[in-house]
């Protein structure tokens, strides 16, 4: 067919048809290449969809994984608990049935020697810092261990023999009505005698102060949390409670090593000027157990830095009733237990 003289037939290698290919070419390329493009976006989605299932799978894993430990360590506390409560049921079925027989009620002339074992065991541990009174917080720390098994004698004497004394000592050398804290205070008399002798007493522990007075004023919940004192301390007193801090022992939560460090501290800023801090705690060898520290020289100065120390006494115990001050030449670990530490600071 030929071609109408109005519309000349133009060369592919015109200028026309250049510019032509040359402004198309661009979009040619992106249309020519949307479906390539679409099966590599497609490919990156599915991996990542891969990579968020896989981590979906690990987490999900992790998580029962960490649900059925803890469901095991539930499943062994209440197998443990039923154990426990069963002896203490089958132990009371025998007192119970110990008691039932005229032979052995408990007139008040019967001896103790007379008296059923079973019985005897248990008037043992129901005085016992595991027994009714310890589960209602009214148990307190004595000094003698006194059993009712045997036909009644003396264990032993604890460390509060010479710890009681010396933190009363120091209390007295106060004028009536001075304010102190007694820090760990709800299985020590302390703070009932210091009320009773007319002093202003405010104790801080974890559990509520068993016993009331108009002297008393009981503060609940973790020291290290609590707020400053409207007014400063005339006296501070830690009994056989330091080194318990922070290790999980007496219901508290485990937190940090240092926290009788912290909570040194922290009493330094709650005494008045010239006040004092009363301390009794375990001495001999550096030693963390799952209960308590036992201090040395070299941490006592690192928890002590800051303190003029007024008064310190290291006392031994030699027997199981016997406790006397450790002398100068004493540098071996007594035979039983360890010793302990009495002193009196005041912020320096």
């Amino acid at each position: 067919m030929s071609s109408s003289p109005h519309e000349p037939v133009q060369p592919s290698g015109s200028l026309l048809v250049r510019m032509r290919r040359a402004v198309l070419r661009p979009i040619d390329w992106r249309f020519d290449n949307v479906a390539q493009r679409l099966i590599s976006h497609t490919a990156i989605l599915h991996n990542q969809e891969l990579e968020a299932v896989n981590a979906h799978s690990r987490v999900l894993e992790e998580a029962t994984d960490s649900f059925g430990q803890t469901l095991r360590e539930e499943s062994h506390t209440l197998v443990d608990l039923t154990v426990a409560l069963e002896r203490r049921a089958d132990r009371l079925e025998r007192i119970a049935e110990s008691l039932s027989g005229g032979s052995h009620r408990l007139p008040r002339n019967l001896p103790l020697a007379e008296m059923d074992p079973e019985l005897t065991e248990y008037l043992d541990w129901a005085a016992s810092y595991q027994g009714p009174l310890a589960d209602r917080s009214i148990w307190f720390n004595r000094m003698l261990d006194v059993r009712y098994s045997g036909g009644g004698h003396v264990v032993g004497v604890n460390e509060r023999v010479v710890e009681v004394p010396y933190v009363h000592s120091r209390l007295l050398a106060l004028p009536e009505g001075s304010r102190v804290l007694d820090f760990g205070a709800t299985e020590s008399e302390f703070s009932l005698v210091a009320a009773s002798l007319g002093y202003l007493v405010t104790t801080v522990d974890l559990r509520p102060y068993p016993l009331d007075h108009p002297n008393l004023t009981g503060l609940v919940g973790p020291a290290e949390d609590l707020d400053d004192p409207d007014e400063p301390f005339d006296m501070i007193v830690s009994l056989s409670a330091l080194e318990h801090v922070g290790l999980g022992s007496y219901g508290e939560a485990e937190k940090t090593l240092n926290l009788d460090g912290q909570l040194v501290e922290k009493f330094r800023s709650w005494l008045r000027p010239g006040g004092t801090f009363v301390l009794t705690v375990p001495f001999g060898n550096w030693e963390v157990t799952p209960t308590q520290r036992i201090y040395d020289d070299a941490h006592l100065d690192v928890l002590l830095d800051g303190w003029d120390v007024l008064d310190r006494r290291v006392v031994r115990r030699r027997s199981d009733t016997v406790w006397t001050p450790r002398r100068g030449d004493e540098i071996d670990p007594p035979q039983v237990g360890h010793d302990v530490l009495l002193a009196t600071l005041t912020p320096r």
